[in-house]
């Protein structure tokens, strides 16, 4: 019986606490492993993006702007983490055919602490636009802006 991606997903999701390792031996022993779900388990920016995904769905459906606002924030950052830098090797723009993979790049796997490294410093960030925004007579944007920093802190 052959399982599907999205299926795997679901069935791997509740036993995300046991730890990556038993999660592999069990999935490989059930048949229930591939590559996609492979690769995810051995990246971890990728894990938390699925997690903060998630709960941007669950703070959309409850309307908490705040929290939304943060999420999305988050995911921007890791996703400009893992951007491929240009440097000397950008050339000027060309038009090519759709499709054409000599354009296409992979994007940079980050680890573990270049991962915290990032929330970290969106946390910091934050803090300090706050701080900023209170001495110059805002304490309402600068107590959001601190909400929003807990919300990341929850994912270091």
């Amino acid at each position: 019986m052959s399982a599907s991606w999205r299926d795997t997903r679901d069935w791997i999701r509740p036993f995300s606490d046991i730890g990556r390792a038993k999660i592999t031996k069990v999935a490989r022993s059930t048949g229930f492993l591939d590559a996609d779900l492979m690769s995810s388990l051995h990246n971890p920016a990728e894990a938390m993006q699925t997690r903060i995904r998630e709960d941007l769905r669950t703070a959309m459906r409850a309307k908490s702007h705040e929290e939304v606002a943060a999420l999305r924030v988050c995911l921007a950052a890791i996703d400009n983490a893992q951007a491929v830098p240009v440097g000397a090797r950008h050339q000027t723009y060309e038009v090519k055919a759709f499709g054409d993979r000599s354009v296409e790049v992979p994007r940079l796997v980050l680890d573990e602490t270049s991962l915290r490294a990032v929330l970290a410093r969106e946390i910091e960030d934050r803090l300090s636009a706050a701080d900023q925004l209170e001495q110059h007579g805002n304490p309402d944007r600068g107590a959001a802006l601190r909400a929003g920093a807990v919300i990341i802190g929850r994912y270091l």
